[in-house]
């Protein structure tokens, strides 16, 4: 009991580690810890000033209750790597558990933007009992996701909403393997 006080009051004065930060392990999610719901572009036209953009999103869900609960850790944060590089996302959490991480692709209008995404990678940061962080990584084997092959060749569904458009890849994308094996 006295072990796990001294962990609570640890953790509430840590705080989470920077993006981009190293982990002191890395390990593959394997235990349904991290999951991809949808993978999402979606394309934005702001009308009158002719500015548009498009935004590559994942929609992920947390075993949270895995995480903290089983495994006696505390989530840091959730993010994502783009291209192999220290190039992090930060996850945003719309509801417990469900995270969304976004990435501009481009932008036209007041300036031109591109951003090359060629790969990414899901991670889950957990501070753990004996005080290390642990990055827990969602990828396609033991490399990560390569762009846009988990994306082209697989169905979309596609939805207009006034000034968004929407395009929700359907299938079975390597993105999706780790949610149809955790849903079973």
């Amino acid at each position: 009991m006295k072990t796990l006080i001294s962990f609570l009051l640890a953790l509430s004065t840590l705080a989470p580690i920077a993006l981009g930060a190293t982990p002191d392990r890395e390990y593959d999610a394997a235990n349904c810890e991290v999951f991809v719901n949808t993978l999402e572009l979606e394309q934005w036209h702001y009308g009158g000033g002719g500015y548009d953009e498009q935004f590559f999103k994942v929609w992920i869900s947390v075993d949270k209750d895995g995480i903290e609960g089983r495994q006696g850790g505390k989530i840091l944060q959730v993010g994502m790597r783009l291209n192999g590089q220290d190039d992090i996302v930060s996850a945003r959490e719309f509801e417990p558990a469900y995270y969304m991480l976004r990435q501009s692709l481009w932008e036209r209008g007041y300036e031109t933007r591109d951003y090359v995404l060629t790969r990414f990678a899901v991670f889950v940061d957990v501070l753990r009992a004996d005080g290390r962080t642990d990055r827990l990584w969602l990828k396609d084997g033991w490399h990560d996701f390569n762009w846009p092959e988990v994306f082209d060749g697989y169905p979309i569904h596609r939805e207009s909403l006034g000034s968004q458009y929407h395009q929700y890849l359907e299938g079975d994308s390597p993105v999706y393997a780790r949610r149809n094996a955790c849903r079973r």
